[in-house]
């Protein structure tokens, strides 16, 4: 099922939202005070020099929920702008389709990280996590790195049919598993187009 957002913003009006919404979600779990508010001079900086804090745990409960479909550890996390973990875009971005969303990318130090986006949707904070383009464990729905037979597996369905193909004649010669050590890099084109094909603009 397809998603909308009604209201096309930019930049610095999401990032205040994003930087209300973790000032409201408890004094102990708030990443953010007025401290950070004044040393920076737009609530963009704020997010980007503050984003070894910012975690979804101190985002709005929908955020949570929608980021749970898959499991990852946000023990490393990067939204600042430019290119985060294994080649993850970062940052503040408005798509061709005028939404504007907060590019993140998250994993544990033994995971493969995930990239996902959090948006305003016109009425609330969104998150979404691509699947075209991201790299994580379909079968066990999960961050590469938790469960390495598995992965081992997995990897294989992200190559390319030429790739498949020589993956397979070279198993069938070897008589083992084609040895990969991890999956092909993630492809932002791929993951820009699944946002701009999923979050549809209904506004007027």
């Amino acid at each position: 099922m397809g998603r909308t957002f009604t209201e096309k913003i930019d930049a610095e009006t999401l990032a205040k939202k994003i930087f209300d919404a973790c000032m409201k979600a408890g004094e102990e779990d708030a990443f953010f005070d007025k401290e950070d508010l004044e040393q920076y001079p737009t609530f963009v900086e704020t997010i980007y020099n503050n984003s070894y804090e910012l975690s979804i745990d101190g985002c709005t409960k929908k955020v949570i929920y929608d980021l749970s479909k898959v499991d990852y550890d946000t023990e490393n996390f990067e939204c600042a702008d430019g290119e985060g973990y294994v080649g993850y875009d970062c940052g503040f971005q408005t798509l061709s389709n005028g939404l504007t969303a907060l590019f993140c990318t998250a994993g544990g130090y033994w995971e493969y990280p995930i990239c996902f986006i959090i948006y305003w949707s016109g009425k609330e904070l969104r998150g979404y996590i691509p699947t075209k383009g991201n790299r994580w464990n379909r079968s066990q729905q999960c961050a590469f790195g938790n469960d390495h037979e598995s992965d081992k597996k997995e990897f294989l369905k992200f190559l390319s049919e030429e790739d498949k193909e020589e993956a397979k004649i070279w198993e069938e010669e070897e008589g083992e598993p084609y040895p990969m050590d991890g999956p092909p890099p993630p492809n932002t084109h791929e993951i820009i187009e699944d946002i701009e094909a999923r979050i549809k603009y209904t506004g007027g």
